[in-house]
């Protein structure tokens, strides 16, 4: 009844051809618009930090307010979680990762990272999935406290 379930993604694009720079702020152009960008965070990436929150912001005209997302990412996440009653599971979890601003730029030793500890049960309409997730390394100084994730259903794939 003990089930570990390990999870790796990483992703890059990028225009084919020469696109149309999208300027962003002091970030300088980028060709990817904004609505077809990476962003990490939230219930279904790094769970100890706010949706869209781990990765570039712009800067200039925001004050580093708002995430503006990037062409390079990837996130790792292992979870362990082991049965209480019939329907109801305890749930412990690793999540790491990180967006980067340019196409194809990696560095695998910049990363936020979190632990955390979950609720599974499993009704009749689908599996609920209550998630406390804390960060433990924050690349971007995200400035999170921890933060709590409700969602219904199964680990989404993108």
């Amino acid at each position: 009844g003990h089930i570990w379930e390990i999870i790796g993604r990483l992703g890059v694009i990028d225009t084919l051809g020469e696109g149309v720079d999208v300027p962003d702020a002091d970030n300088g152009p980028n060709s990817v618009p904004f609505f077809e960008r990476y962003f990490l965070g939230g219930a279904y990436s790094l769970r100890g930090f706010d949706y869209r929150d781990v990765g570039p912001y712009e800067r200039k005209f925001t004050g580093g307010n708002e995430p503006i997302g990037g062409n390079t990412y990837y996130m790792a996440s292992a979870e362990y979680s082991l049965p209480i009653v019939d329907r109801l599971r305890f749930a412990l979890f690793y999540d790491m990762g990180n967006v980067y601003y340019d196409s194809y730029d990696l560095n695998f030793g910049e990363f936020s990272a979190n632990v955390g500890l979950g609720i599974r049960l499993n009704l009749p309409i689908g599996p609920l999935r209550l998630d406390y997730g804390i960060p433990i390394r924050e690349a971007n100084n995200e400035g999170n406290s921890g933060r709590f994730n409700f969602t219904v259903g199964y680990t989404r794939e993108f």
